[in-house]
């Protein structure tokens, strides 16, 4: 996965379902769609049964990068609203299980470059934006992953001809 998280070293289901995700990256997430995609939402299902909704988002981020890998946009989408309704639905656990916002800012990280991708650089700002908003209060993002949405976030300004802002912000990722 683009970006992946450790697990909570005290639970067995964190780590089974982390492993397993693992092994889907390794083995189908270049490979086929189709596959990667029934044994994601087989993990998705674990998650789900399991209350852990912050694994249940990152196996839909799994998902939704895969998709995205085999450029079917709507296949990605859809991934993604489902990870967006399931952060909603469950907001208040999850703001246990994922206190610094990790999980919920990969949703808007790959939000991004799905707009970004379909040349949508207005909403794709919106999606960066946020992630930089979450680590402004929540501080637990890795510099490396702040760099990238800095560098997304210039390069969509740039497309809208607002170059101060481009520059601004690929300052900040250098």
């Amino acid at each position: 996965p683009v970006f992946s998280y450790d697990a909570d070293k005290n639970d067995s289901t964190d780590l089974a379902i982390n492993d397993a995700l693992d092994n889907i990256y390794d083995e189908l997430y270049f490979v086929d769609y189709d596959r990667a995609a029934i044994a994601i939402d087989h993990q998705t299902t674990i998650a789900q049964q399991s209350g852990r909704w912050h694994l249940v988002i990152s196996a839909l981020m799994l998902k939704a990068q895969c998709a995205y890998n085999h450029y079917l946009a709507d296949k990605t989408y859809e991934a993604l609203l489902t990870a967006e309704a399931i952060a909603e639905k469950y907001k208040q656990a999850l703001d246990t299980l994922d206190p610094v916002m990790i999980y919920r800012s990969e949703i808007n990280y790959t939000l991004g470059i799905h707009f970004h991708e379909l040349g949508d650089f207005s909403r794709a700002i919106l999606s960066f934006e946020a992630i930089v908003e979450n680590e402004r209060k929540y501080h637990g993002l890795k510099p490396g992953y702040l760099q990238a949405v800095h560098s997304f976030i210039g390069h969509s300004y740039l497309q809208l001809l607002m170059y101060d802002k481009g520059y601004l912000n690929y300052e900040q990722s250098s």
